[in-house]
């Protein structure tokens, strides 16, 4: 009996995308497929367009974002393996096999992992304008830490979440790096695939690929919080803990260089105070290894604006 797979999609007005994300679903053709749609209350004709698929579970409830919509989800999930798409992405035609056929060759595998890219739709289609680097055993850690994990593009267990938890909503930013850190020291067990399983749409609604100045905020906010939680988290290994303190010292960079671009004088001198209260060698670091990198981001900066 082969198992049953469910996918979780988080919807809030899209009702221009989402018919494409539930057929790049369909299109698998695998014969036991479960897909739950939670939809937070959308005022777009979302709604009109999840009617033309009866097969989905549509639940339409208010909700506190998107990792909440997740975690509801998961809690109506009943399939052996779950994957998570946005209702504004797609999935690569025919990996769902693939996928379940890596799960049932080795039962002791919790998650499959591939790679992702991000596309922009134009006149003549969709055009690709970015690709997700593939991972590696080696780079795993920094990967999740410093990099872009594309969590769309994995496939788990569905007791992962019962041995892990389900994402923290205390990071309506960044919970899906923290479950995949949890993850990590959880020890799971995982398979690389170096295959595209996952497309990301690039628009100006997109929560996941936004680089407004309001979003790269929230996101170098949020990471110094995590980087904090993991400097010193009694669960976290010292390879944790080491690239913690990484991930700390250059968030706060970031931050200072994007409040000095902004000339909030008070934020700039709480970025300082906070990131030598971590790490006291943090000025040394600044001093040795950023000014011109700070230079030539305020350059740009002083530039784009006249």
């Amino acid at each position: 009996m082969i198992p049953r797979i469910t996918i979780i999609t988080p919807s809030f007005n899209r009702a221009g995308f989402i018919g494409q994300a539930i057929e790049s679903v369909m299109i698998q053709g695998y014969p036991d497929l479960e897909h739950i749609v939670m939809d937070g209350e959308s005022n777009d004709g979302t709604a009109s367009v999840l009617s033309r698929y009866p097969h989905l579970i549509t639940r339409i409830e208010s909700d506190h974002g998107l990792y909440d919509a997740i975690n509801k989800g998961l809690q109506t999930a009943r399939g052996e393996i779950i994957g998570l798409l946005n209702s504004d992405d797609h999935y690569e035609q025919g990996i769902f096999s693939e996928i379940v056929g890596i799960f049932e060759t080795d039962k002791e595998i919790d998650v499959v992992i591939g790679t992702a890219d991000v596309f922009e739709s134009t006149s003549s289609g969709e055009d690709l304008v970015d690709l997700y680097p593939s991972m590696s055993a080696d780079v795993l850690l920094d990967q999740l830490i410093f990099g872009a994990p594309a969590i769309n593009a994995w496939f788990f267990r569905r007791d992962v979440f019962a041995r892990v938890g389900n994402f923290d909503l205390a990071y309506p930013v960044g919970a899906d790096r923290d479950f995949l850190i949890r993850l990590y020291l959880a020890g799971f067990r995982h398979v690389f695939v170096d295959k595209v399983f996952y497309h990301y749409r690039k628009h100006p609604g997109s929560l996941t690929i936004n680089q407004g100045l309001d979003a790269q905020e929230r996101n170098l906010m949020e990471n110094r919080r995590l980087a904090q939680k993991y400097m010193s988290s009694v669960h976290a290994n010292a390879a944790l803990q080491k690239r913690s303190v990484t991930w700390h010292d250059l968030t706060s960079i970031e931050l200072m260089i994007l409040f000095a671009r902004q000339r909030r004088l008070w934020d700039f001198v709480n970025v300082i105070q906070i990131a030598i209260k971590h790490n006291w060698a943090w000025l040394f670091i600044v001093a040795t290894q950023s000014p011109m990198r700070i230079t030539n981001y305020l350059k740009k900066n002083h530039a784009s604006n006249r």
